[in-house]
Protein backbone atom coordinates (compact mmCIF):
# COMPACT_ATOMS: atom_id res chain seq x y z
CA UNK A 1 0.00 0.00 0.00
CA UNK A 2 1.13 3.50 -0.95
CA UNK A 3 -0.01 6.58 0.96
CA UNK A 4 0.28 9.97 -0.49
CA UNK A 5 -0.68 12.70 0.91
CA UNK A 6 -2.59 15.56 -0.91
CA UNK A 7 -4.09 19.03 0.42
CA UNK A 8 -6.19 21.58 -1.55
CA UNK A 9 -8.38 24.68 -1.63
CA UNK A 10 -11.42 25.44 -3.55
CA UNK A 11 -12.90 29.08 -4.07
CA UNK A 12 -16.59 30.00 -4.75
CA UNK A 13 -17.08 33.11 -7.08
CA UNK A 14 -20.79 34.39 -6.81
CA UNK A 15 -22.02 32.71 -10.18
CA UNK A 16 -21.27 29.39 -8.78
CA UNK A 17 -17.94 28.99 -10.83
CA UNK A 18 -15.39 27.24 -8.67
CA UNK A 19 -11.44 27.52 -9.09
CA UNK A 20 -9.26 24.54 -7.36
CA UNK A 21 -5.96 24.57 -6.43
CA UNK A 22 -3.57 22.03 -4.98
CA UNK A 23 -0.56 19.81 -3.54
CA UNK A 24 0.09 16.30 -4.15
CA UNK A 25 3.49 13.96 -2.40
CA UNK A 26 4.77 12.84 -5.87
CA UNK A 27 6.71 10.20 -4.18
CA UNK A 28 6.15 7.82 -1.60
CA UNK A 29 9.28 6.82 0.65
CA UNK A 30 12.06 7.89 -0.64
CA UNK A 31 15.14 5.97 -1.97
CA UNK A 32 18.47 6.06 -0.03
CA UNK A 33 19.98 7.75 -3.94
CA UNK A 34 17.68 10.31 -4.15
CA UNK A 35 18.95 14.09 -3.35
CA UNK A 36 17.01 14.78 0.15
CA UNK A 37 16.91 18.80 -1.78
CA UNK A 38 14.47 17.17 -4.51
CA UNK A 39 10.89 18.92 -4.31
CA UNK A 40 8.56 16.21 -3.76
CA UNK A 41 5.42 18.05 -4.19
CA UNK A 42 3.47 18.50 -7.60
CA UNK A 43 0.42 21.07 -7.52
CA UNK A 44 -2.19 20.79 -9.85
CA UNK A 45 -5.38 23.42 -10.80
CA UNK A 46 -8.91 23.40 -12.11
CA UNK A 47 -12.21 24.61 -12.72
CA UNK A 48 -15.63 23.69 -11.81
CA UNK A 49 -18.51 25.53 -14.22
CA UNK A 50 -22.43 24.68 -13.65
CA UNK A 51 -24.14 24.64 -16.93
CA UNK A 52 -27.59 24.88 -16.64
CA UNK A 53 -28.78 22.14 -19.72
CA UNK A 54 -32.53 20.87 -18.19
CA UNK A 55 -34.68 22.83 -16.27
CA UNK A 56 -34.27 21.96 -12.97
CA UNK A 57 -31.29 19.61 -13.31
CA UNK A 58 -27.80 21.25 -13.26
CA UNK A 59 -25.14 19.49 -14.83
CA UNK A 60 -21.35 20.33 -13.56
CA UNK A 61 -18.27 20.43 -16.15
CA UNK A 62 -14.93 20.12 -13.72
CA UNK A 63 -11.53 20.31 -15.35
CA UNK A 64 -8.11 19.87 -12.96
CA UNK A 65 -4.75 19.94 -15.09
CA UNK A 66 -2.38 17.66 -13.69
CA UNK A 67 1.71 17.91 -13.83
CA UNK A 68 1.97 14.03 -13.57
CA UNK A 69 4.26 12.70 -11.13
CA UNK A 70 7.57 11.21 -13.02
CA UNK A 71 7.72 13.65 -16.21
CA UNK A 72 5.27 11.78 -17.98
CA UNK A 73 3.86 15.02 -19.42
CA UNK A 74 0.49 17.20 -18.24
CA UNK A 75 -3.24 15.39 -17.95
CA UNK A 76 -6.08 17.22 -18.98
CA UNK A 77 -8.74 15.54 -16.79
CA UNK A 78 -12.49 16.31 -18.00
CA UNK A 79 -15.34 15.42 -15.87
CA UNK A 80 -19.62 15.95 -15.70
CA UNK A 81 -21.87 14.98 -12.68
CA UNK A 82 -25.78 15.79 -12.25
CA UNK A 83 -28.03 15.98 -9.11
CA UNK A 84 -30.87 14.26 -9.88
CA UNK A 85 -33.34 15.39 -7.75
Amino acid sequence: INYRSRIGIEYHLSNDIKFRTGLKQGRGISNSNEKKTDINLKPSIGVGLPLNIWQGQPLNLDYALDPGQNGEGLSHLFSFSIKLK
